[in-house]
């Protein structure tokens, strides 16, 4: 008898070991299924609902950005014209290093939603909320 009968004839002992290696089984499949693909299943489960909240969202801070980019876009165009893009994004790259806050790209307000060019350079795409969570777009 297995287990020194403890549970019961050897019969019922190989099944309930047996269901317990396949619990295990099923568990460690679910895992690894979900570490290997994070970045696959964000996407796949979004609703629609909330893409097209998104959307409303995005375009309501994209015409509150566009209204105060109007107002400041004199002084940025000015600048722009001086430099090419290239002299542009190297030296926010050094003020987001020797500050250590990513720089408002030109045509974005600092703190808004819009581009930004972090401190080794590279432009990325942020959303920020009404109460100040930064989201990554692109």
């Amino acid at each position: 008898v297995l287990f020194g009968g403890g549970l019961g004839d050897s019969n019922t002992a190989l099944t309930l070991v047996s269901i317990i290696v396949m619990l295990f089984i099923a568990i460690m499949i679910v895992l690894i299924r979900r570490l290997k693909g994070d970045s696959q299943t964000d996407d796949y489960w979004v609703d629609e609902d909330d893409l097209e909240d998104e959307d409303e969202e995005i375009n309501d801070l994209e015409e509150e950005t566009d209204v105060k980019e109007s107002v400041e876009s004199s002084d940025k165009v000015e600048e722009s014209k001086e430099e090419n893009p290239e002299e542009i994004r190297a030296r926010l790259a050094a003020k987001a290093k020797k500050t250590g806050v990513m720089q408002a790209a030109p045509g974005t307000v600092q703190g808004k939603t819009g581009w930004y060019i972090d401190s080794s350079g590279e432009l990325t795409s942020w959303l920020v909320s009404e109460d100040g969570e930064w989201t990554r777009v692109s």
